[in-house]
């Protein structure tokens, strides 16, 4: 990173992370003759150097005027300068050059880039032989084969009660009635294709915050407490569906496993965004 840990905010960095702020400065040279002879020439009185920062070009020409006028007073010599000296000291005082730091680790990563591939490669193994992860790959497989079966009941229901939603469909009904009749809409079949499509739209986000979860590293017990709520909740609410329950059965049953994919997807964002 092209920052100095004096000039910063303290902030969190992982191992990999290289501080090189100040790699383009260079090493300090003796003064220029005039300025020499300026501040030798200053006596036992000294000299005063007054930094703005960057600011000193921005004063107003009044405030300027004031500040000079004070100086004028002072039996010191003043040089206004637009850098800060204790920074600077604080800045250089490193084992190494920030320059000399760069290219130590340009040329370490280009000597062991393999390695590091295959750290990385550990590393992801490691992450996908983690309980949490396998956890979550049983409990998600789980739910999308549950997912899948449901479009098979829906043609299971459409063919028992010989309800289609196209003509060309109705060849796969024997027998001399009018087919036409057959393409219509039937309670128990639009019941169950309703059914289907909640677990979309309930599975699907689960899957996708569930890995995401599992990659923050949770606790195995944590994990699998929320793995297990979800599942559990979208087995009942097929049944709660299906039978039908009265209400509020169904209701509580996706309220349930919403909630527990607003918790894993509370983590991450915590986790990713530091809150």
């Amino acid at each position: 990173m092209r920052v100095d840990f004096v000039f910063e905010f303290p902030r969190p960095s992982t191992p990999n992370v290289v501080y090189i702020g100040g790699f383009h400065c260079k090493p300090p040279k003796p003064l220029p003759r005039e300025l020499e002879g300026f501040v030798q020439g200053s006596g036992e009185h000294g000299v005063i150097v007054m930094s703005f920062g960057s600011l000193v070009s921005e004063l107003p020409n009044d405030i300027a005027d004031e500040v000079a006028s004070a100086f004028a007073q002072l039996p010191q010599k003043v040089i206004w300068r637009s850098n800060m000296q204790k920074l600077s000291r604080l800045h250089r005082d490193q084992p190494m050059r920030p320059l000399d730091r760069a290219v130590f680790w340009i040329e370490f990563v280009m000597r062991h880039k393999e390695s590091l591939k295959k750290k990385k490669m550990a590393e992801v193994v490691h992450m996908i032989d983690s309980e949490v992860f396998l956890a979550f790959s049983t409990y998600a497989t789980i739910v999308i084969l549950k997912m899948m079966l449901m479009s098979f009941m829906t043609s299971y229901f459409r063919l028992t009660r010989k309800v289609f939603a196209n003509l060309e469909d109705t060849v796969l009904v024997r027998g001399e009635e009018d087919k036409k009749k057959l393409v219509r809409v039937d309670a128990d079949v639009e019941r169950v294709r309703r059914c289907h499509q909640n677990d979309l739209e309930n599975i699907v986000p689960f899957v996708l915050i569930g890995l995401l979860y599992a990659l923050t590293g949770p606790d195995l017990y944590t994990a699998l407490v929320h793995f297990r709520v979800f599942v559990g909740s979208r087995f009942f609410h097929t049944v709660a569906y299906l039978t039908p329950l009265p209400q509020p059965c169904r209701a509580l049953a996706f309220l349930v496993g919403m909630g527990s994919n607003l918790s894993m997807a509370y983590r991450v964002v915590s986790t990713a965004l530091y809150l």
